[in-house]
């Protein structure tokens, strides 16, 4: 019964089915800072807008479009974005998967901010890519592109889903908890949320994460 939860066997075949897929840090440091940057620029635009309409006092004028402002979902993801399980888990001599030298998984629990998104606004993204580029810098020889995060928004097939879809995301909710208690997963928790978001600890599914 331990197997699942100590060999990379069953990490690796998740991720080689596609039923889940894991981020690479790098590109999460990447698209946070492009998101930061975008939202500093529709401020400014939005400012600028705002100006030259004459909008008055405490109303504020519609901004052009900007970039996206949160993580995409699953689908949404590009393809460069996210690790090949072979390229995570390399094949030892005696045929076993493991996770190679120097890399790192990552499995991130946190709360879903609104039913449809679970951070609409970008904060928690700009979190973690914040405490992924600290802890990085605070462990020998460990670089921000050998580490491979699992979030369920980008790791698991969202709605609206295909039949092929629903079956890969049927199979990753199966096996949700051993990324939450495999012995080569660390666990973060973003417990802190604005209200008047539901406090993490008053969220059902996070002390199934927790625990």
């Amino acid at each position: 019964l331990a197997v699942p939860f100590t060999a990379c066997a069953s990490l690796f075949d998740l991720m080689q089915s596609k039923a889940v897929a894991l981020l690479n840090a790098a590109w999460i440091a990447d698209f946070a800072e492009e998101v930061a940057m975008a939202k500093a620029s529709g401020e400014a635009e939005r400012a600028r807008v705002n100006e030259a309409s004459g909008a008055p006092d405490g109303e504020t004028a519609e901004a052009p479009a900007s970039a996206p402002k949160c993580f995409p979902r699953r689908q949404e993801v590009p393809s460069h974005a996210f690790w090949r399980a072979e390229d995570l888990f390399e094949l030892t001599r005696l045929g076993k998967r493991e996770l190679r030298s120097g890399h790192e998984i990552v499995a991130v629990s946190h709360c879903w901010l609104s039913g449809r998104h679970p951070d609409p606004e970008g904060a928690q993204l700009v979190k973690l890519a914040r405490y992924l580029k600290a802890w990085t810098n605070t462990q020998p020889g460990l670089l921000l592109k050998r580490v491979a995060v699992f979030i369920d928004w980008c790791s698991l097939m969202q709605e609206p889903r295909t039949p092929a879809e629903s079956a890969l995301f049927d199979r990753a909710l199966q096996s949700a908890h051993i990324w939450y208690a495999h012995r080569h997963v660390r666990v973060w928790q973003l417990t802190t949320v604005e209200k008047p978001a539901t406090p993490y600890t008053s969220r059902g599914w996070l002390h199934f994460e927790d625990s």
